[in-house]
């Protein structure tokens, strides 16, 4: 759950997370997108931004049943991705690689030279490269952490 400054409103909010995460990622995710719009004002902006990012690239690697994305791949993933601030990211265009790197950089998370299928090579990131920041910042489903 991100962290405020407002304890009464992250005490309000726990029990909330909590059922939504025993409902699935979408519920999970909604609720924390609810509680970072809701308690903006409370939470670091680049902290909120950041566990959206987290919980974007959780459900990409969940939903193409991958263990390892290039960083261009992510960048035209996000950048397509509606009803999200990625299109739109840099006054009205889309997150770049450099973008990603930075909201990922406070989560310890670097791209590195990464092997792809048919020997191929590319900068990006593997899964477990996100297994901290995931177990940290969003539920253990659906991937296990």
């Amino acid at each position: 759950m991100p962290k405020g400054d407002n304890d009464r409103a992250e005490d309000n909010w726990e029990p909330l997370i909590a059922i939504a995460d025993l409902c699935g990622p979408d519920w999970a995710n909604s609720a924390r997108v609810a509680y970072i719009k809701i308690l903006g004002d409370c939470t670091d902006d680049d902290e909120a931004i950041g566990v959206k990012l987290l919980a974007d690239i959780k459900t990409y690697l969940h939903d193409q049943k991958v263990d390892r994305l290039s960083s261009e791949q992510l960048e035209k993933y996000l950048g397509e991705l509606e009803d999200s601030p990625w299109p739109a990211f840099r006054r009205g265009r889309p997150i770049s690689k450099t973008g990603i790197s930075r909201l990922l950089k406070p989560f310890e998370v670097r791209s590195k030279t990464i092997r792809l299928s048919a020997g191929l090579t590319a900068k990006g990131y593997l899964l477990e490269q996100f297994k901290d920041a995931f177990s940290r910042y969003l539920p253990k489903h659906p991937l296990k952490t």
